[in-house]
């Protein structure tokens, strides 16, 4: 709710819960339907969770070509615990489609901030 209240209202969208796509996983975080996650370069940096359910960030795969998968958006990430401040350094999504590796489609993403950017594919019509 203050995710929608703060970065949404700025974005003047109207997302409320039903734009999120349900998830794999009990207690996951959910998915925002309409935004991705794009890369600002060529490619960029990833760590992929090595299962669809492991809180590893381990995956073989380091590194993901523009236009190489579709990124669904589901938050900023940080790896520090709730005591601590929080830099949100990563952006982290899922993998909603990849061509030439289906065995990462559904697996959590986590993409550094500054080196991918969100897109509202509504307002992008």
């Amino acid at each position: 709710m203050l995710f929608d209240s703060i970065v949404l209202y700025q974005l003047g969208s109207e997302v409320t819960t039903l734009d999120r796509i349900g998830d794999h996983m009990d207690n996951a975080p959910l998915v925002l339907e309409r935004f991705r996650i794009v890369p600002r370069g060529q490619a960029m940096p990833v760590m992929i969770n090595r299962e669809k359910t492991s809180g590893y960030w381990d995956h073989p795969i380091r590194e993901l070509k523009k236009d190489e998968a579709v990124i669904g958006f589901v938050h900023c990430f940080d790896f520090s615990g709730m005591d601590m401040q929080r830099r949100y350094e990563y952006l982290r999504g899922r993998i909603l489609e990849c061509s030439g590796r289906p065995e990462i489609v559904g697996k959590d993403i986590l993409i550094p901030a500054d080196l991918g950017w969100i897109e509202d594919i509504i307002q992008a019509e």
